[in-house]
């Protein structure tokens, strides 16, 4: 009889024997599960990134994100002293030293899997899915589409890498959901008649024919530890513009929620100084955590919803301008860094109620959960909170670059896309 599969914690500390008398390839054949990795396997894969086997995240794809708190961070700083001959370094927190291997961010073992079911879409060598029938739209249509996108939505909250996007998508490699996502996103700005060449009679049928393809791939691939975890980030903040209606289910704060439970489940909530992500891909999380807080703000504010993120559980760094792409214009970096600076004012106030403070990080989360919360409150402290973030939303006004500030200009016609929003989110 075989010995039973290795829980995660055994695979860990090493209290039974390794991964080895686990059923043939033979014996689990038509078990049904193909596209589920066995719990053997599961234990091994943990055990490989204890051992550090594959501790370099190369593409920022499949990351797992150990906190500090963590058994298993413990597990991998122990094991790899023991590697390296390591000694505890003073100072550093939780034990974790930021010159160890032993990261918050580590990248987990992707294994070559097929789905017998034939709805799934199909896998290259590298693990990535193919998009070969992503969208039966034509190509041209394809590439308005993805002009739109990058043109007109990008440069408000830059969530994709361009010249990624790029490569993906000439080598077949671009995860159809992302690839919906986009295209559903550019259709928002597209033309009018790029939209009838297209073959449908209005942007909404568009839209919703886009979104709910999109939709049906984002939730049919079940994660089975290929599924790209930056993808589908991107995909569902994209997909938050979507409103069906006031019953909808997956209205825009729902997918928002979902985006930004994902990103802080691989730690993109985590500064990662100190992380072996490649610099490209820091960058690249950096702007999207920024553009998930900034979002949560503004609907928050606007529709009175709660705050998904709090900001204790964050120590990512500001933005700035080498942050962003070589080909982003000016006025788009300075935009979404103000724009995520305007987020931090309402989310500044510390715990001594209405107590605001400012920081050269930026300014917006507390004032959010006291103006909107169900607890009652003093009208004349609601008031003295309210003077006080006008003060310094007008501090922050007077503080904008001048290429996005209205004031700067002679004429409205001559402000730069970004400063006229940015008008209106002061407004």
């Amino acid at each position: 009889m075989s010995q039973r599969p290795l829980t995660p914690l055994e695979s860990i500390s090493g209290q039974t024997e390794s991964v080895g008398n686990q059923p043939s390839p033979e014996e689990t054949k038509g078990s049904g599960s193909a596209s589920q990795p066995a719990p053997a396997d599961e234990a091994d894969m943990w055990s490989r990134v204890v051992s550090y086997q594959t501790r370099l995240p190369s593409d920022g794809q499949r990351v797992i994100y150990v906190g500090e708190p963590w058994t298993l961070a413990y597990v991998m700083q122990w094991k790899g002293r023991q590697r390296q001959g390591m000694v505890d370094v003073a100072g550093s927190p939780n034990g974790l030293s930021t010159e160890s291997p032993t990261a918050i961010h580590v990248s987990v073992p992707i294994e070559n899997q097929t789905s017998p079911d034939s709805q799934r879409q199909p896998q290259s060598s590298t693990g990535a899915v193919s998009t070969a029938n992503a969208s039966d739209l034509p190509a041209d249509i394809q590439q308005a589409l993805v002009k739109s996108y990058f043109s007109r939505h990008n440069i408000l909250y830059a969530v994709l890498d361009s010249r990624r996007f790029s490569e993906q998508s000439r080598s077949h490699t671009l995860d159809p959901c992302l690839h919906l996502a986009v295209l559903y996103a550019g259709a928002l700005h597209v033309p009018d008649p790029i939209i009838y060449r297209a073959g449908f009679d209005s942007r909404q049928a568009c839209l919703i024919s886009l979104y709910r393809r999109a939709k049906k791939i984002f939730f049919q691939n079940d994660d089975d530890g290929t599924v790209d975890q930056l993808s589908y980030i991107q995909s569902a903040f994209l997909l938050h513009n979507m409103w069906q209606g006031p019953n909808a289910t997956l209205d825009p704060w729902t997918w928002l929620g979902l985006a930004i439970r994902m990103a802080q489940n691989i730690g993109m909530h985590r500064s990662t100084q100190s992380s072996s992500l490649p610099e490209p891909d820091k960058r690249l999380w950096k702007r999207i955590w920024w553009c998930l807080y900034t979002r949560d703000r503004q609907i928050a504010s606007a529709l009175g919803k709660p705050l998904m993120i709090r900001d204790e559980d964050c120590d990512v760094e500001p933005l700035t301008v080498r942050d962003f792409e070589e080909g982003d214009s000016e006025q788009t970096r300075y935009y979404v860094i103000e724009q995520a600076r305007l987020s931090i004012l309402c989310a500044s106030q510390s715990l001594n109620f209405f107590s605001l403070q400012y920081s050269d990080q930026g300014l917006v989360g507390t004032t959010i959960s006291k103006l909107f919360t169900v607890s009652p409150h003093d009208s004349a402290q609601r008031h003295a909170s309210r003077a006080n973030l006008l003060q310094q939303v007008n501090k922050w006004k007077d503080e904008l670059p001048p290429l996005l500030n209205c004031w700067s200009y002679r004429g409205l016609d001559a402000v730069p896309f970004q400063g006229l929003l940015l008008e209106v989110l002061y407004k």
